[in-house]
């Protein structure tokens, strides 16, 4: 007999390591984090385009994402947006909405630089995270609102 994971397991696995180095890179009172939270966003957003019924629609889901996007505009490591892998080819046939949500480099509707679009991704997530009502239960969402608002 052979296992074989589904895509599910996977998505589950690549999810709970991106909250793991977004914690472990927040937590980490040195500099050079930013690779390691664009990473975390990069897979976060990867796996909320892949599962949109459940992912995209967390609360969880929606706080990571907005905590690592905060956390990339404060961040004062570099003048430029660190290189994250490729990891957005071959995601099962949502490579256009997911880079719609990843920096491409260069001047684009969600602004002219990469603090400027993470700037908008972190209040579309967080504002979309307030209006879930089931976010109100979350840990953190009194201390996500008095950052938001």
């Amino acid at each position: 007999w052979c296992l074989i994971p589904s895509p599910l397991d996977h998505l589950k696995y690549q999810v709970s390591r991106s909250t793991f180095l977004l914690d472990l890179a927040l937590k980490e009172a040195q500099s050079r984090v930013l690779p390691s939270i664009a990473e975390s966003a990069a897979w976060l957003e990867l796996a909320s385009s892949w599962d949109d019924k459940h992912l995209s629609t967390s609360p969880s889901m929606k706080k990571n994402l907005g905590l690592a996007y905060m956390h990339i505009v404060r961040n004062k490591e570099s003048d430029h947006f660190p290189l994250v892998q490729d990891i957005f080819v071959g995601d099962g046939g949502n490579t256009n909405s997911t880079r719609h949500n990843w920096w491409s480099g260069s001047s684009t509707e969600e602004g002219d630089n990469w603090k400027g679009w993470a700037t908008i991704r972190w209040k579309e997530e967080w504002g979309s995270f307030l209006t879930i009502e089931s976010s109100k239960f979350e840990p953190g969402y009194d201390q996500v609102k008095s950052i938001y608002e």
